[in-house]
């Protein structure tokens, strides 16, 4: 069964390095990584889609490394090197593909033979694929290693498999998708390498790898060559492993010997590192496990339980930090301990009131395993859980399984409504925080906190969306701010102009979302990609977001969902100019976009009603007053109440003025050129629309773009770009037109006028120009601007 998953990417590059050997020409391809990691499949898969080529295949074997020309044997039933140059040359079926597997164990004269290839080639298209655990392996001969440091050599090195193919391997493996938790999981225990994902896949059901609370095990095929390297070792090297492994995956050295006992650690340690279990980190004085799998299996499988206490007990004496003992202490302890139940307990809420929510429902977790009685195990228990809900960490299913066989308390009220709130459900979670908020005894649960969930139920139960204003991200806990955070830095990067780093941000707060069990939020960040989507003409990739967003079920229950996916739609149908479609997805909304698609469609007295609604609900907000500004003066336009419209444009571009929001702004001009090109003032039509289409070109904007472009034909500028001799190098798009101007000698009250600006922002202007393009004057001005 395939295990190809999540590289696309290398195989592409594989693939050109291929195309590019032609006759003639040899191209050299190394993958490298750590065992398992998927460098045989890839080269495998490759193999299989080179088209009309010959490939030759050899695999090195640490026993044969002293057989000379044994790889080269494998490759053409002969031992001779030149016999293996005159095969390539005389291939008369394409195309040549040598690959060399585990070329760290091949022999050495094989390998000499084999790159001296590339300089021997005279016809063939030669392409060699050398597959080896470590390029700088000193073990490799000096030949191996000049080709693979050369220039033209393609290097592929291969890490672990992300979450998202994480989640395809299993897929296609056992038919079981995990949650995106289980398989942030899987692939911190397995460090995503495929080779023990199988492993371990083949060794649970495929239902119990979502079981969060249930730790995962090593698979029998990784366990089994670390016990047998432990079992080579002496009791001293044993001993600081365990120790280590006890310890964490990293720790210092001497704190390693204290807690083993070991007299001499340096001894111990070499012999360590050299049965492959550890690693020193030299310089740092911290010795460390070669991967956490390697630890797994020596603290399970090595370490039995009277040893692992005892290795635990001698910890909590040895290390220096306070929350470490106590974390020894409880390791090490068996049966109820209530002094150490509170002390741990404590810790937790210490954690969990500095927002540190791991580490709180790590002792907190503690402390319930040694609560001497019920009661204090069910609360501790239940204030592990809110900590995991905080950071999406949280097993929701096992959680709500549990919950319904607990008795009523607050504390479980309060974890249902959190349960609640993320499913969705804000109505009952709605009901369940305000009864909470109410009563007269919340057993402890900070109110601070129910507030802040409340404040978030109510912007999801009534404000329209804006990232900025749905919530403070320092009212809220774990996951939820720091998407809400992400969804605000979107929002600000959009508006500003930076729109790559907007959709990372988007693409970053969904996958945190959908991880962390933040069912509400999710189509919210979908959503929000959708208007600069959109307004870069990506239609498929707007579409497709839009599509996900309105599918989740908050789009039909939570009106901010609601609304946020209304907006989305609503600039998506603008983008492409289709006003009924604007109208038939947003009817309700105070939107710019339904002012402007009621002005197209001749509807006005519907258009100044909505109008009203949005400037009620812009005071105070510099953007969206900007925007009803603009659309005020597209309906006076429509009216043919020139001074008023022209008074409204204005109005709108001066809000701006300051503002960095390119897209707003050259949306704006774009407006305003049109109405002063439909009045026949042609030359001051051109003055906004010219830096309106610098200003949508440098956005990648290009529905608007052609828009614009059509606008400046219409003027008499069918080039749609600057005049001659302006020049928008440092410059803003505003800045560009004015220098550009003042550069044909022009005064300023000429370039207000024909820009329809004041004469002081003119002088504004210009204040920036002169120090940005290092000029004193408007004869350096006008030189500058010539390309002088």
């Amino acid at each position: 069964m395939s295990v190809f998953v999540n590289r696309g990417r290398q195989l592409a590059a594989l693939r050109q390095a291929f195309q590019d050997a032609g006759p003639g020409r040899c191209r050299i391809a190394v993958l490298s990584g750590p065992p398992g990691i998927g460098k045989t499949a890839m080269a495998e898969r490759f193999a299989a889609t080179a088209v009309n080529a010959t490939v030759l295949r050899a695999c090195g074997a640490e026993e044969d490394t002293g057989l000379a020309f044994g790889l080269t044997h494998q490759l053409i039933g002969s031992a001779e090197p030149d016999t293996l140059y005159e095969a390539i040359e005389r291939s008369q079926d394409g195309p040549v593909v040598v690959v060399v597997d585990d070329a760290q164990w091949a022999d050495h004269p094989s390998l000499q033979a084999i790159c001296s290839l590339p300089r021997r080639v005279r016809t063939a298209s030669l392409l060699i694929v050398m597959i080896v655990r470590d390029p700088g392996d000193p073990g490799l001969p000096g030949a191996v290693h000049r080709i693979l440091g050369a220039d033209g050599t393609l290097r592929i090195a291969l890490t672990g498999l992300d979450e998202d193919a994480v989640r395809d391997l299993c897929a296609e493996l056992t038919g079981h998708r995990p949650s995106r938790r289980a398989a942030r999981r899987l692939r911190q225990h397995t460090e995503g390498n495929p080779r023990h994902l199988r492993a371990l896949l083949a060794e649970v059901s495929p239902e119990s790898v979502d079981e969060l609370d249930v730790p995962l095990p090593v698979p029998r095929s990784v366990a089994a060559p670390v016990l047998a390297a432990l079992d080579a070792c002496t009791p001293a090297a044993q001993g600081l492993i365990g120790a280590t492994a006890v310890l964490d995956e990293r720790c210092p050295l001497h704190l390693a010997a204290a807690v083993a006992e070991v007299a001499e650690p340096l001894t111990a340690l070499e012999e360590a590192i050299g049965s492959g279990l550890l690693a020193e980190e030299i310089g740092t004085g911290h010795i460390r496990f070669r991967s956490p799998l390697t630890r797994e299996a020596v603290y399970q499988e090595h370490l039995g339980p009277v040893r692992r206490a005892a290795l635990h007990e001698r910890a909590a004496a040895a290390v220096p930090d306070r929350a470490a003992r106590l974390w020894h202490r409880a390791r090490s302890t068996v049966g109820p301990d209530a002094d150490l139940a509170t002390e741990l307990g404590a810790l937790g809420h210490r954690h969990a009131t500095t927002g540190h929510w791991p580490e709180a429902a790590r002792y907190l977790g503690a402390a319930a395993g040694l609560a001497p009685d019920a009661a204090a195990r069910e609360r501790l228990d239940l204030e592990a859980s809110e900590c995991l809900i905080s950071v999406g960490e949280a097993d929701q299913h096992a959680l709500a399984r549990r919950l319904h066989e607990l008795a009523p308390s607050p504390w479980r009220d309060y974890v249902q409504a959190l349960l609640e709130l993320n499913a969705g459900r804000i109505h009952s979670a709605a009901t369940l925080l305000t009864e909470l908020q109410r009563a007269s005894d919340s057993d402890g649960i900070p109110h601070a906190r129910i507030n802040g969930h409340l404040r978030f139920v109510r912007h999801l139960q009534h404000r329209t969306w804006s990232a900025a204003s749905l919530a403070d991200p320092d009212d809220l806990d774990g996951v939820r701010r720091r998407v809400i955070a992400h969804l605000q830095r979107a929002e600000q990067r959009w508006l500003s102009g930076d729109w790559d780093e907007a959709l990372s941000e988007g693409n970053a707060g969904g996958a945190l979302a959908a991880g962390g069990g933040q069912a509400l939020l999710v189509p919210l960040c979908e959503a929000g990609q959708v208007p600069l989507l959109a307004a870069r003409g990506e239609w498929d990739a707007a579409e497709a977001r839009l599509r996900a967003a309105r599918d989740r079920p908050a789009a039909e229950t939570v009106p901010l969902v609601s609304a946020a996916v209304a907006t989305a739609a609503a600039h998506l149908a603008a983008a492409r100019g289709d006003d009924d479609q604007v109208l038939r997805v947003s009817p309700t909304l105070p939107s710019d976009l339904v002012v402007d698609a009621l002005i197209t469609l001749g509807r006005l007295d519907e258009a100044e009603t909505v109008l009203d609604r949005l400037r009620a609900n812009a005071v105070g907000r510099p953007l969206e007053m900007a925007a009803a500004a603009r659309v005020r003066g597209g309906l006076h336009a429509a009216r043919r109440e020139t001074r008023q419209a022209v008074a409204a444009f204005e109005n709108s571009l001066d809000v701006l003025d300051g503002l960095r929001a390119p897209f707003l702004t050259a949306l704006t001009r774009l407006g305003f050129g049109a109405f002063l090109r439909r009045a026949g003032r042609r030359g001051a039509a051109a003055a906004h629309l010219e830096p309106a289409h610098v200003g949508f070109e440098a956005l990648g904007a290009r529905p608007y773009l052609a828009r614009c472009a059509r606008e400046l034909a219409a003027c008499g500028r069918p080039g749609g770009g600057r005049s001659a001799g302006e020049s928008s190098v440092g410059l803003t798009a505003q800045e560009s037109a004015v220098a550009g101007r003042a550069a044909r000698g022009l005064t300023n009250r000429q370039i207000a006028r024909e820009m329809v600006i004041s004469v002081k922002t003119v002088e504004y202007h210009l204040g920036n120009i002169y120090p940005k393009l290092r000029v004193r004057s408007r004869t350096e001005l006008a030189v500058r601007m010539a390309g002088g």
